[in-house]
């Protein structure tokens, strides 16, 4: 982002104004649009929000300088609505089943079975309970599950190519190779069902 001095956007402003008046059609449209993003500009430097990018480190209109480790993660965009339905669902599920209890380990099928069953009663009109929430917490469980617990999930997704997982393939003698994903059974070739 170019910063720009308050003098270099007074003087824009002003050769903005002068088309403004004197023109009409795409010139003076521009200079209007000029004009606008002006007053979004001073705006926003007024509530501190315009900051600049360099070398590791954000600086704001302000003067202020920090660190941008945190430029890649933006929770500050998550619905604070969505967030606060999610946690009444972590609620729900505590008082009825304990705090931490689907922290013991849940697996990737099971958990977007479930969001997935919420989704669908969503969807065909069933608002007997907050759906959507459940979905949610469902889908942010799945995530976790996926990351910490590989050995709840292996053999059980869906692998490359729409492959469904190869029931009892631990201990096939024909097992070819295994990875997290799924098993590939030597001679028979993943259905194709295109999704690539």
């Amino acid at each position: 982002m170019i910063m720009l001095s308050d003098e270099e956007i007074a003087a824009a402003e002003c050769r903005a104004r002068r088309f403004s008046g004197a023109y009409t059609g795409t010139s003076g449209t521009l200079a209007a649009d000029v004009i606008h993003l002006i007053h979004m500009v001073r705006h926003h430097r007024e509530a501190g929000n315009v900051k600049e990018q360099q070398e590791g480190t954000v600086r704001f209109a302000t003067g202020a300088v920090r660190s941008s480790d945190a430029e890649a993660t933006r929770y500050d965009l998550i619905s604070p609505i969505g967030l606060e339905a999610v946690a009444r669902t972590c609620a729900e599920g505590a008082a009825k089943y304990g705090d931490w209890n689907w922290e013991a380990g849940m697996p990737v099928t099971d958990l977007l079975n479930h969001a997935l069953r919420h989704v669908y009663l969503y969807l065909s009109g069933d608002r007997s309970e907050d759906h959507l929430p459940h979905a949610a917490w469902g889908l942010l469980a799945a995530i976790h599950s996926e990351r910490l617990w590989p050995e709840l999930n292996q053999g059980t997704l869906r692998g490359p190519g729409c492959r469904p997982p190869a029931a009892g393939c631990d201990g096939c003698a024909d097992r070819m190779s295994q990875d997290s994903l799924g098993c590939h059974i030597r001679g028979q070739e993943p259905p194709d069902c295109g999704l690539r």
